[in-house]
């Protein structure tokens, strides 16, 4: 069992406990017995004791150590907001859906790569059985120089790093697109799950700034703040930022006009998520053209580089 499936079974089953009515020391005190699957029940006996000693679960959860189940700082802010409310079991309930949407994105993934690895694994095993036996074939027969092997061999490795460096930097880019949702997407749910929460706007923006850590948005949403504590719009806080399309800003402007921000974030995520959704549905229909062609320029520069100049150096079409 892997950490995100088993943070998604922890989460299930402290939902279904707290759902029943059980406190949460109580629902952690059946997570901690013999008979759970070791990730929950040691982290469940982790948070036991840091709890009895006065920390909050959210708190508790950000201090585990390694080798626990760890959630995301984006699920840690929404559960502190969620202590602040007493509405603990609906965070965790927006946490599961979330948790299942990420699992759901990696099985995909996981069923799209199949058969661009296999694609991948064909060209090296070709590679392999040109390197171990077609070319001693040659050298035994006396047809092949030391030198023209060695220049083969640079061949190969030339062929071999752009076949490793391409095809880690597509793994990269579609890790990026399924692993994590966008920025924007991020900050806009939790602050609309702090909103409807009645979390003060300030104290919010707060929370998504921790969340978002020193990035290029979390330093935008630091303006936004301080620029909201001064008595300007939160529209016009917003708009200010190039980091926040003119999208935002409308909406916004809607809040402003009728006091419902926890609606308009509410909305302006939605649309984050269908974008993010159908940028990866798009990466989804682009990863095996992608793995094609990266595959195809694998083995023109072998066929240029070694199976050429091996088959004109032996005779094979002069």
């Amino acid at each position: 069992m892997n950490r995100a499936q088993a943070a998604l079974r922890f989460t299930e089953m402290l939902l279904s406990l707290v759902r029943g009515n059980a406190g949460l020391i109580d629902a952690l005190s059946v997570l901690s017995r013999d008979g759970m699957e070791p990730p929950i029940r040691e982290t469940a006996s982790a948070l036991l004791l840091l709890m009895k000693k006065g920390v909050g679960f959210s708190d508790s959860l950000a201090m585990l150590a390694p080798g626990k189940i760890r959630f995301a700082p984006l699920y840690i802010t929404l559960l502190r907001a969620s202590e602040m409310t007493g509405s603990i079991g609906a965070a965790l309930e927006k946490i599961l859906l979330d948790l299942r949407r990420g699992q759901q994105s990696r099985e995909t993934i996981t069923g799209i790569m199949v058969y661009p690895a296999l694609i991948i694994l064909a060209a090296l095993a070709g590679t392999i059985v040109l390197v171990a036996k077609g070319i001693p074939l040659f050298v035994r027969a006396g047809m092949l120089s030391g030198t023209f092997l060695d220049t083969a061999f640079r061949g190969i490795v030339f062929a071999g790093v752009f076949l490793f460096a391409a095809g880690g930097l597509l793994l990269y880019v579609y890790f990026r697109i399924f692993g994590r949702d966008s920025a924007e997407y991020r900050i806009f749910y939790l602050l609309s799950l702090l909103l409807e929460n009645h979390i003060a706007l300030g104290d919010a923006l707060t929370q998504c700034i921790v969340t978002i850590g020193e990035t290029g948005y979390g330093r935008a949403l630091l303006a936004v703040k301080n620029d909201v504590a001064s008595g300007v719009r939160f529209s016009r806080a917003f708009s200010k930022s190039a980091l926040f399309s003119p999208y935002v800003s409308g909406w916004l402007s809607v809040a402003d006009a009728n006091g419902s921000v926890g609606e308009a974030c509410r909305n302006i995520a939605l649309y984050f998520q269908k974008r993010d959704e159908r940028v990866r549905n798009v990466a989804a229909r682009c990863m095996e053209p992608a793995v094609i062609i990266i595959t195809g320029i694998y083995l023109l520069i072998l066929v240029q580089t070694v199976i050429l100049p091996v088959l004109t150096h032996a005779g094979g079409l002069v």
